[in-house]
């Protein structure tokens, strides 16, 4: 190192050390308690901003700490202490009101939010000067006119030099082929920061497209040595246990749920036999390949479907003229929901709230059914459901304003009384659409955790159960997941299926611990 690289090298430390001096100062005064993991945190943001810039080394990096930690507060100092001109905000729709208050809150500072009427009027010049910008992931994707597939018209997002970019959630950039993730990359910021608990969802490559938008050099290959110089440079990743924050253990429960009648098993054979991961073994596979497997994501649809509730299917079926294959009136129940109901109900009095995540609203309504049958209160959230009644739904039984118009006396309480007085009159079931809830939501008043089948991706589950296993859970946590047995001739159930996949992509998680 040469004694002006060495004098650099001096000088980025000291303001390094300024700047985190000046954020310890801060923290008393916007209740922020000093925790050490964030102390190091922030230390190590500055030295990812400060680093000076080259063809080898890109300005920010991967925050991949575990949820909790505090990915947003280091986001926060990061603009807060080492202040640029304007900073983009990139995020998924559900968190735009949460980003909004923590930078009113902290910083004491509303961002100009670009989407709808507000992107629609304003001009390049007066949003390149708003100090912090936040947007979605839908507006920063380029829309493609025309047939060719190669002329994209990009938003005036694009137009601005930006200081710094923040991609929360940034696990929605991870397939490089997505048009969002083209438009990240068609970004210009001279700092870029991915923020995700997940980093890695389903291969490595997911971790290589996000370095993409990130700008890293081609140098890193997927062989481990490469890997390992890439985390050690651009990657911060901890987890509660290695930080030294204890929460309530959690327990994990397998219910493999035997086929309960005949005819349900026989269909689900007949369906699962259009599998490549089965046997074949029936006479007219023919037929059912022709029909079923016209493309392989609605052949894995439908043995999802029914190993969850085969009446699921029938609409398809009949669609299909298909009727003469599949007697749906033989199946009087499914083996699945009764399996959840049964666990539920039999549950019920251990004091724990319980959320079931599913994956279709067939399969939603049916199980809110059979739970009210049982005199249990339930809320429900599926992807019709807005933002805003999805967080009234998880904390209350009644919105904001019933609560007011019944307890009138209490119209001058502050609003976080409301939020504590919601959560015992929190529903003792919540039913979520799996893909809806992973973003946004804490559900730490929930206890008891329901998966009716096993997701492709395990980092949804991982985030699905982070929603209630998190800081602020006061009791241990349960979950149970739910999976189809096979069918006793060496041929195995879809969600069995399902279940070895996890098992392999966990194995390409580990790569980052």
């Amino acid at each position: 190192m040469s004694r002006n690289d060495s004098v650099c090298q001096f000088d980025k430390q000291d303001t390094v050390s300024s700047k985190l001096l000046a954020y310890r100062k801060w923290c008393p005064g916007v209740g922020i308690d000093e925790k050490e993991h964030q102390l190091e945190g922030v230390k190590w943001c500055m030295s990812r901003e400060l680093v000076v810039k080259s063809d080898r080394l890109v300005r920010g990096g991967i925050i991949a700490d575990e949820m909790g930690l505090g990915k947003t507060i280091l986001m926060v100092a990061c603009i807060r202490h080492n202040f640029k001109t304007n900073t983009l905000v990139v995020l998924p729709s559900a968190l735009i009101s949460q980003w909004v208050s923590v930078f009113q809150r902290f910083l004491g500072h509303t961002p100009f939010v670009y989407r709808g009427s507000k992107a629609k009027n304003i001009i390049v010049d007066e949003l390149a000067r708003f100090p912090v910008v936040v947007t979605t992931y839908g507006m920063i994707t380029p829309t493609c006119p025309n047939k060719d597939g190669e002329t994209f018209i990009y938003s005036k997002l694009h137009s601005v030099k930006w200081s710094r970019i923040v991609f929360d959630e940034a696990h929605h950039l991870r397939n490089r082929k997505t048009s969002v993730h083209k438009g990240a990359c068609q970004l210009q910021a001279d700092i870029r920061w991915m923020v995700t608990g997940t980093p890695i969802n389903n291969k490595l490559n997911d971790i290589y497209a996000l370095c993409e938008v990130l700008g890293i050099s081609s140098e890193f290959t997927p062989k481990k040595k490469e890997i390992k110089r890439l985390f050690e440079i651009y990657l911060l990743r901890r987890t509660k246990e290695q930080v030294g924050i204890a929460l309530p253990p959690i327990h994990h429960h397998l219910v493999k749920v035997p086929w309960s009648s005949e005819s349900e098993e026989e269909i689900a054979k007949q369906i699962h036999s259009t599998m490549r991961f089965t046997r074949v073994h029936h006479n007219n596979v023919d037929q059912l390949i022709a029909h079923m497997n016209r493309s392989p994501l609605q052949a894995l649809t439908r043995a999802r479907q029914i190993c969850i509730y085969p009446q699921l299917l029938h609409k398809a079926v009949r669609k299909m003229n298909l009727e003469n294959l599949y007697n749906f009136e033989e199946i009087m129940t499914s083996s699945k929901i009764t399996a959840v109901v049964n666990q539920v109900v039999g549950n019920r009095d251990t004091g724990k709230r319980k959320l079931i995540f599913s994956h279709y609203c067939g399969e939603i309504e049916i199980l809110k059914n059979k739970i009210l049958d049982v005199g249990m209160t339930v809320q429900t959230i599926d992807g019709q459901t807005k933002n805003r009644d999805k967080k009234l739904r998880v904390m209350s039984v009644v919105s904001e304003s019933q609560f007011y118009s019944v307890c009138k006396t209490w119209m001058e309480l502050p609003r976080e009384m409301f939020d504590i007085i919601n959560r015992f009159l929190a529903p003792e079931v919540m039913i979520v659409q799996i893909q809806t809830a992973c973003e946004g939501l804490n559900m730490q008043h929930f206890q008891e955790i329901y998966f009716t089948s096993p997701h492709w991706n395990p980092a949804i589950e991982d985030q699905a159960i982070a929603r209630a296993h998190r800081i602020g859970q006061e009791k241990s946590v349960d979950v149970y997941r739910f999976v189809m047995d096979d069918f006793g001739d060496g041929s195995i159930s879809f969600e069995q299926y399902c279940s070895k996949i996890q098992e392999k992509k966990r194995e390409v998680m580990k790569i980052m611990v």
